[in-house]
């Protein structure tokens, strides 16, 4: 019997910058082949808000900021939370502590793209197996000093494209479906930077409210590459990023 092609959406985004003063980098992307189900299900989520009166003072805010994990209120951070395990997605995490070699030299000589398409490479290598699936990319805008996202996504994307069945776009924090992998980063970036995890055991709870969600983490400095395929916990990640 013939197999239907299905298409397959991936929503990338990054967390804690390259260039900048953040201790870490991450490049996540979320996997699903039911986009509209999933934006369906966070739309019904923040137009719940207007119901409960508990959020009437804050409700303008909720709206303006959608789902954003650095921005929301705890409360509304709560929601989502516990939304996430019932959505249909795989997740996948790119993790670089920028104290460890080679990135720091790679980041001290401003090779922004190159540490960029390490970690991206890393985190999609994999993706392209199926080919009789459409594969779609979907990344978050971000600025670059040197070449932009298009010139580097059209880099790597460049030989993968010949047959047709994989494409990309560049688009802005309007697009819903990123707020699964902005929210998914939130929890790495929290729990990878906690100088002591009993104080922030609310998302260390989180972490295994989601962790059926999670095909791999790839830790790149040390080599360390976590999957569902094997029992790992949180501690095991932290001691790979900070080794």
């Amino acid at each position: 019997m013939p197999r239907f092609k299905k298409s397959n959406f991936f929503y990338i985004d990054e967390s804690g910058g390259i260039l900048n003063n953040s201790e870490l980098f991450i490049l996540g992307c979320t996997r699903t082949d039911t986009p509209q189900t999933i934006c369906d299900s966070i739309i019904e989520l923040l137009n719940g808000f207007d119901d409960e009166i508990y959020y009437a003072l804050m409700i303008n805010q909720i709206k303006e900021q959608g789902f954003h994990a650095v921005d929301n209120h705890p409360d509304v951070r709560a929601k989502f939370f516990g939304m996430l395990p019932t959505l249909n997605f795989r997740s996948f995490t790119s993790i670089i502590n920028k104290s460890k070699s080679p990135y720091k030299e790679l980041i001290g000589n401003k090779e922004e793209a190159k540490v960029y398409l390490l970690a991206l490479d890393k985190l999609l290598k994999g993706r392209f197996n199926n080919r009789s699936d459409n594969n779609i990319f979907i990344f978050e805008e971000l600025q670059f000093k040197g070449p932009n996202q298009e010139q580097i996504l059209a880099e790597y994307f460049g030989s993968y494209m010949k047959d047709g069945k994989i494409a990309y776009q560049i688009v802005g924090k309007e697009e819903v479906n990123l707020s699964i992998t902005d929210y998914m980063n939130y929890i790495f970036h929290t729990l990878l930077l906690a100088k002591e995890l009993n104080k922030v055991q609310r998302m260390v709870d989180n972490f295994e409210l989601i962790k059926p969600k999670i095909a791999f983490i790839n830790i790149l400095h040390s080599g360390n590459f976590f999957s569902r395929k094997s029992p790992f916990n949180i501690q095991n990640v932290i001691q790979s990023y900070s080794g």
